[in-house]
């Protein structure tokens, strides 16, 4: 008997999610509790398990396409007969009188493609004039953002969704073209003979994780209104401390920390004087949001792509607890265990791409905070100190903040408070 399978309620307040990798094909003999597909939704990526044993008849969906939890997206047949409804006695009908026949209607004369012989032809699908508009919660949001009304936006996605890209496209007054099925061509594009230095190209559908990433990137940089500032600093003496400090985690069976947990201590000093950097805004209410705890997000770089991992109650731990954490937490992200917590609810992220090299970068921030530290790497370099040239262990600090609640001047500010506690790491002593 055919089974359908709709897509359960993955967590609250998720409405559907995107079909990331199918785990089956039609025709597979099928487990129970066997792993059918991959979802991402808002909040995580899920696999989504058989309630039951039986053959797959039916997918629903491709990848990259979005479905509705409560929607039927795969039929199993579980080789359980149906029940043979008991046999009914006939009933004797009237006749009825026959309606003239209609003539035939005339089939629609065919209309020779615009853009050359035999070629199809482009166009954008009708905006609706009723009924409910197709969209994700997140394209709901960036529309309420940017002001624009959904029920004017056409949409390019499956079925007519409205996506991100036509809503930003809709906002600055034009349209996003509507991909042909072979994804070869778009509204207004024809083919043409290969010019000369050109070469061969590939094409690869943004799905998943890397359109999740792209979305959040695009949401940042149109919403906040980011400036960056860059200060230098002498970790000499932290540098100096870290190695102290390990050589007692070490002796103690326990492991070395990074120079992290270190800046998370010195970042929530900080925020004590400039409590408006450790905060969110919220762009529904027009509310700054000013947080009186610090959970720190990390960017952590997969094989599957940039996360950011959350380290928790960063007042409430050690320097070795925190060091612990990051290490438990960073490799969960990393081979795809990582739970919802482990993703969610940062209040400041830093980005640490020191180990790659590079002077500093300028980083997006992870909305909706409304900072981002970038820490860059240390280097060894000759400098002046009180008149003398020394060798000291130099780092670029680089921040982003968003300039509707961090001032320039503010900005300058709290990077010299955070400078000031990590060229002298005894302040942080009491932290500890």
């Amino acid at each position: 008997m055919a089974f359908q399978f709709k897509l359960p309620d993955i967590g609250e307040g998720v409405v559907e999610g995107e079909i990331v990798a199918w785990k089956v094909a039609v025709g597979d003999v099928v487990a129970e509790d066997q792993p059918l597909v991959e979802v991402m939704t808002d909040k995580a990526t899920v696999e989504i398990p058989s309630p039951r044993a039986g053959t797959v008849t039916s997918l629903q969906g491709g990848e990259g396409d979005v479905i509705e939890v409560g929607s039927v997206f795969v039929v199993l047949d579980d080789g359980v007969e149906a029940p043979v409804a008991a046999p009914v006695a006939p009933v004797a009908e009237a006749p009825v009188a026959k309606a003239p026949a209609k003539p035939a209607a005339k089939a629609p004369p065919k209309v020779a493609p615009s853009n050359g012989a035999a070629a199809p032809s482009y166009s954008l699908p009708a905006p609706k004039t009723g009924g409910k508009v197709l969209a994700t919660p997140a394209t709901r949001r960036v529309a309420r953002e940017l002001g624009v009304d959904l029920s004017g936006v056409v949409g390019s996605g499956p079925s007519g969704r409205v996506t991100k890209a036509d809503v930003v496209a809709f906002s600055e007054g034009r349209q996003t073209p509507t991909a042909s099925s072979s994804g070869g061509a778009s509204l207004g594009f024809t083919h043409s003979p290969v010019p000369p230095g050109s070469g061969p190209e590939t094409r690869k559908k943004v799905i998943g994780l890397r359109r999740k990433i792209a979305e959040s990137m695009v949401r940042s940089a149109l919403t906040i209104p980011h400036f960056c500032y860059v200060d230098e600093v002498d970790m000499t003496e932290l540098v100096a401390l870290r190695k102290s400090v390990n050589a007692s985690l070490v002796a103690a069976g326990k492991s070395k920390v990074s120079y992290l947990p270190f800046i998370m201590k010195a970042l929530w000093i900080a925020f004590q004087d400039h409590p408006e950097v450790n905060a969110l805004y919220d762009n529904t209410t027009n509310e700054i949001v000013t947080k009186g705890y610090f959970n720190c997000g990390m960017a952590t770089d997969t094989p599957k792509g940039l996360f950011v991992s959350v380290i928790t109650d960063i007042p409430g731990r050690t320097i070795a607890e925190l060091g612990e954490e990051i290490i438990a937490v960073t490799s969960r992200v990393r081979e795809g265990k990582a739970s919802p917590a482990d993703l969610s609810d940062s209040t400041f992220t830093i980005t640490s791409i020191g180990n790659i090299g590079g002077l500093f970068a300028t980083p997006i921030i992870n909305y909706p905070e409304v900072a981002i530290l970038g820490v860059n790497k240390i280097v060894e370099r000759p400098m002046v100190v009180n008149g003398e040239i020394v060798i000291r262990s130099m780092m670029h600090l680089s921040p982003s903040f968003d300039h509707r609640v961090v001032d320039g001047a503010n900005g300058a500010r709290f990077v010299s408070r955070l400078k000031v506690l990590l060229e002298n790491p005894g302040l942080l002593m009491a932290y500890l």
